[in-house]
């Protein structure tokens, strides 16, 4: 069971940090974002807004304009909501203090399991050795199939074929005159989904591609390039970088798996551990649940008669 929803974390160390690295390497946190209508949106309140997503998420955010603008702008319609509230008064309920102070305690008690988290976090030895301890329990999970490990450029041949094949010819002669590979994959593949990556496939099963694909890379050796492949995608060049037999992955290739969920173990041990100690007096109080209970259930319907016996026959 976990203490707090990973969702909800509440990192404050993380919001000087970042604060700290705008403040060196860009606009202030005061900079004003989106004003309007008496409101305004600084990058500190993005900054704040920024707590719950996990670092590398957030940097990634900070550059994207688009994804960026977005968040402003919700950050900006909460805002002018909250300030339509306050002027009609509905600020001043029950409701609206019970929410702050569970809104409160709820930072507080997320600045605690970050302490916690920190007082408990184990050392690189510790890790290492769990996760090896891990890994020499039970092989079963490490297991993997034999796989190929393969990158391509696909230039597809929709329409007219001899232009994409002529297309694809330039490019090869660009690989064979020593052209990055990568480079021009990302450049001139037509498949989005690898030429991000440099046309890398990763591993994959046999059966996993198509056919004439399979053909042509069974034909390579390590660090060769193939000619051109014509597959129902189009013309493929294809580099094979490994094939791999099956067995147990080494623990080092697994290694930092394991190791952040020994972390995620250890970290909840602690937090369970210290959870504990403060709850150890802490009773819930039967009777008065089943009060609330009882209070809160919904009416029974009321039963209904049986229907009238039919009158004996007439004698």
């Amino acid at each position: 069971m976990l203490l707090l929803s990973k969702t909800s974390r509440f990192l404050a160390a993380a919001t000087l940090t970042l604060a700290a690295a705008v403040q060196a390497q860009g606009p202030a946190p005061d900079t004003v974002l989106m004003e309007g209508a008496g409101q305004r949106i600084t990058l500190g309140d993005v900054q704040g807004a920024l707590l719950r997503v996990p670092t590398a998420q957030r940097q990634q955010l900070l550059a994207n304009k688009g994804q960026l603008a977005m968040l402003i702008n919700d950050l900006f319609s909460r805002r002018v909501l909250a300030q339509q509230a306050r002027t009609r008064g509905l600020d001043k309920g029950a409701d609206v203090a019970a929410l702050r102070r569970i809104a409160e305690e709820g930072a507080l008690s997320e600045l605690a399991v970050q302490q916690i988290d920190a007082d408990t976090a184990p050392s690189d030895k510790q890790l290492t050795e769990r996760a090896r301890a891990i890994y020499n329990k039970d092989s079963k999970p490490f297991q993997r199939p034999a796989g190929t490990h393969t990158s391509h450029i696909l230039i597809r041949q929709e329409g007219d074929k001899e232009a994409a094949r002529k297309r694809a010819e330039e490019v090869l002669a660009k690989v064979r005159a020593g052209g990055s590979f990568d480079a021009l994959a990302r450049e001139l593949s037509e498949d989005p989904g690898s030429a991000v990556r440099g046309g890398d496939l990763g591993f994959y099963s046999q059966g996993r591609v198509v056919k004439p694909f399979e053909d042509a890379v069974a034909k390579l050796k390590p660090g060769e390039t193939s000619g051109l492949v014509e597959s129902e995608f189009g013309f493929h060049i294809i580099r094979l970088h490994e094939r791999r037999a099956a067995g147990v992955a080494p623990f080092e290739e697994v290694r930092p798996m394991l190791e952040a969920r020994v972390r995620g173990e250890l970290a909840e041990e602690g937090r369970q551990r210290e959870l504990q100690k403060l709850m150890k007096d802490a009773l819930i109080k039967g009777d008065a649940l089943d009060q609330v209970v009882k209070a809160n259930a919904p009416a029974q319907p009321a039963p209904t008669s049986a229907p009238a016996a039919k009158a004996s026959a007439a004698k």
